[in-house]
């Protein structure tokens, strides 16, 4: 019956968004690297983004935030499947680069009606104190520190579109007097009642007031920020956060 339909459907959703709960990282995040804090909020049963912290080792830690074109169950499975893919990689040593290629040449095989998986990879090496990253096609992530707070530039097509697509593995140096910054654009693109974005001229502003502040400061002051621009009903667009500090040496 059409009851019971509904009745399997609502299961399934409810059991789709646990998986999710369940895989993603904790709100806050101590590692041998420095200190992470995260949020996730979908804006329908679950979420097309990607969010994850994975310990290396090595003194090295991979940050990730990403976003599947489009919201709902089917954006969701995609995320799971990114997620298998970069843990995999990885894991297994390999480098940023050759990783987020391969996941390219994969989701283009997989992904049909035009959806796309936009991603910022990134992983910190303490010892080096470098952060090495690759930007596909993401909403530009932000880096602070004693010099002010910017957007790190560099970033190719997202992945799922080409197979032959190439991304730049870029690399920023990276201390224990800086913070990363990284979020899908469901913060950027929160509208207040007029209509105008958010943006990330306001997001950045906030941040600066917040140089030295731990990450899950920070996180709470850029949510502050969003609710009191946007109202309790900011989430009209799936939205993650991730606020990352290395730590001192």
């Amino acid at each position: 019956s059409a009851e019971e339909e509904r009745r399997s459907l609502r299961m399934m959703l409810r059991g789709v968004r646990k998986l999710q709960i369940g895989l993603c990282p904790p709100p806050r995040i101590t590692l041998d690297t420095g200190e992470a804090a995260c949020a996730s909020a979908p804006c329908e049963h679950a979420t097309g983004d990607y969010l994850d912290v994975l310990p290396l080792g090595r003194e090295r830690t991979a940050l990730l935030v990403g976003d599947v074109s489009g919201h709902g169950v089917e954006a969701a499975f995609f995320v799971f499947t990114a997620r298998a893919m970069v843990r995999w990689g990885l894991g297994e040593g390999g480098a940023i680069g050759e990783v987020v290629a391969r996941m390219n040449r994969l989701l283009c095989r997989d992904m049909a009606d035009g959806r796309f998986l936009t991603l910022f990879a990134a992983v910190h090496d303490a010892a080096r104190g470098v952060l090495e990253y690759v930007n596909a096609g993401h909403v530009p992530p932000l880096v602070g520190g004693p010099g002010g707070v910017r957007d790190l530039g560099g970033g190719g097509l997202p992945l799922g579109l080409v197979e032959d697509a190439r991304h730049e593995v870029r690399r920023e140096p990276f201390g224990a007097s800086d913070f990363l910054f990284a979020f899908t654009d469901g913060l950027t693109e929160a509208r207040d009642r007029s209509g105008e974005f958010l943006g990330t001229g306001r997001v950045a502003a906030t941040l600066a007031q917040r140089i030295a502040a731990r990450p899950r400061e920070q996180l709470r002051a850029v949510t502050d920020a969003l609710i009191a621009f946007a109202g309790e009903d900011a989430t009209r667009d799936d939205l993650t956060l991730l606020a990352y500090r290395p730590r001192p040496r």
